[in-house]
Parts: structure tokens; sequence; C-alpha cells
């Protein structure tokens, strides 16, 4: 009996610092995503990712980077897909070029996942960042030169939610280069 009061304790014990250890990461990630245009989708980001109770102002960096890889891959595999079923010969060319935009995207965010190993890289990777958000738009232009095509409503919403993400991630490089 008097060891499953002591286990009893233990276990109150542990979840009373894993509340407390949780609530301290929400008060950084609130702190940090103060100082991104989009705070309150940084906030539910990052709160939506487990590893961000236990990560620091860097490691909140690497999982919104994260998140932009996958939306990039995910766009990527979308683009792919529309250009496998595409049948018109210049729509083919619009839709890889939009194709290579997202995989120069991708490539830009792991050369920014890179470049956060260190203090002394953030500013590269605030430039791999900033690349990687310029390159949706890129796809958009191709549509609007070619207004024959119909910019695709998904596209669109996929070019907007990798924006978002990368500005967020440039608001969290900010941060750090402010602070090394």
């Amino acid at each position: 009996m008097a060891s499953s009061g002591f286990s009893l304790l233990l276990l109150s014990l542990c979840l009373s610092l894993s509340l407390v250890c949780a609530k301290g990461n929400t008060d950084l990630i609130q702190k940090t995503c103060q100082s991104t245009y989009y705070n309150d989708l940084c906030v539910s980001s990052l709160e939506s990712d487990p590893d961000s109770y236990a990560a620091d102002v860097p490691g909140l960096a690497v999982i919104i980077i994260k998140m932009g890889i996958n939306s990039s891959l995910s766009t990527s595999s979308y683009t792919s897909n529309l250009l496998r079923n595409a049948t018109n010969p210049l729509l083919k060319k619009v839709l890889k070029q939009c194709l290579d935009c997202y995989t120069n995207a991708n490539t830009a965010l792991h050369r920014c996942l890179d470049s956060l190993a260190s203090p002394e890289t953030y500013d590269y990777a605030y430039l791999h960042v900033s690349a990687a958000m310029e390159y949706p738009g890129i796809c958009h232009d191709m549509f609007k030169h070619n207004a024959r095509f119909v910019y695709p409503l998904e596209m669109g919403r996929r070019e907007e939610a990798l924006q978002h993400v990368c500005d967020i991630a440039m608001g969290i490089i900010s941060v750090l280069l402010s602070e090394s």
C-alpha cells in the first residue's frame, strides 16, 4: 500500500512538471510568434506539433521549416498530377515550370535547415527561406503570362499556404538574428 501511495505521488509530480514545461513552452511559442506577421497561424501551427513543447527558438524555426518542406513536397506532387493529366503542350510547359519552382522551393528550405545548425549562418537561413517564399509566386506569374489558362484554385491555396509558412519562418529567424 505504501508503494502504491509513493507511485501515485511520483506520477502526480511527473504530471505537474510536464504541465509546467508545456506551459513554459506555450509561452515561448506565443512570444516567438509575436514577431511574425501571421501570429495566429504561427501559434496554431507550432502548437499542433508535439515537438514544439520541448523546443527552443531555433527548434521552433526548424519545425516551421519542416512544415514548409512538407507543403512544397505536397504541392510538387499535386503539380505532377496536373502535368500528367494535361494535354495542351503549352499548359504542360507552364506546369513543368511550376513543378521546377516548387522543387526549387524545397531545395531552398532544405538549405535553410542546414543553415539553422549554427548562429553564424542564420543570415543564410533567412536568405534561403526568402528565396523559397518567392518560387510559388513565379509559378503564379507563369499562368498570368499565359492568359489562356486559368490558375488552379487549389494551386493558389497551396501557394498562399507555403508563402505564409515561409513568412513565419522569416519572422522566427529574425528573432534568432537579433539574439545572436
